[in-house]
């Protein structure tokens, strides 16, 4: 993750002046975290989505399935499991998994590499940022979902808790993609990031 974080680092350099507000949601917001906490002298205002300090032990399964199928090219299989986590209701997820499941080859093309994601799959499940929390600066707004099995409240609580000016937001009847979806998702990203400049 260090290194993938290194790459955004230079973007960031390239591109801006000084440091900017960054937004990551998922695995994004692990890389984000990486990020705030290797180069805090990029980061002005930091909010992570669906994302924590370290996976659950569902989530790093989940990641090891997803690489095995890749790797097997099944974009179905792949776009299918995604169904358990992106909905909120036992029949939110049949529809997305019978839906997903459909669309997953007008999705990922079949000449599709995974290689790309398998690597980040890697450093995302290797990922463990419980004893650098402390070193990120930056005003930081975590924001979760009750139901997420990938990252559990209490691994939202623990990496806004090690934050030093981390403020948590749970939306109690979400699960992983529904946290991203939810109308007070925008919302409680725009006041923050107005009320941390």
């Amino acid at each position: 993750m260090s290194d993938l974080a290194e790459d955004y680092a230079g973007a960031l350099e390239d591109g801006f002046d000084g440091p900017v507000d960054v937004l990551g949601i998922s695995t994004g917001g692990s890389l984000a975290l990486q990020l705030a906490a290797d180069r805090p002298d990029l980061m002005r205002g930091l909010v992570v989505a669906g994302a924590a300090c370290r996976l659950s032990l569902h989530g790093r399964t989940f990641q090891r399935q997803t690489a095995r199928l890749s790797a097997a090219g099944d974009r179905r299989g792949v776009s299918r499991m995604q169904a358990g986590d992106v909905a909120d209701s036992r029949l939110g997820r049949r529809i997305a998994g019978w839906l997903l499941g459909l669309a997953g080859p007008l999705f990922i093309r079949r000449d599709w590499d995974p290689s790309d994601m398998s690597a980040t799959i890697e450093a995302e499940d290797a990922f463990d940022l419980r004893e650098r929390l402390h070193e990120i600066s930056a005003p930081t707004l975590v924001i979760g979902g009750g139901r997420d099995r990938f990252y559990p409240t209490e691994l939202f609580r623990e990496t806004a808790d090690g934050i030093p000016n981390a403020r948590l937001i749970l939306y109690e009847d979400r699960a992983h993609g529904g946290v991203f979806v939810d109308r007070r998702f925008g919302k409680d990203v725009i006041a923050f990031l107005s009320s941390s400049l």
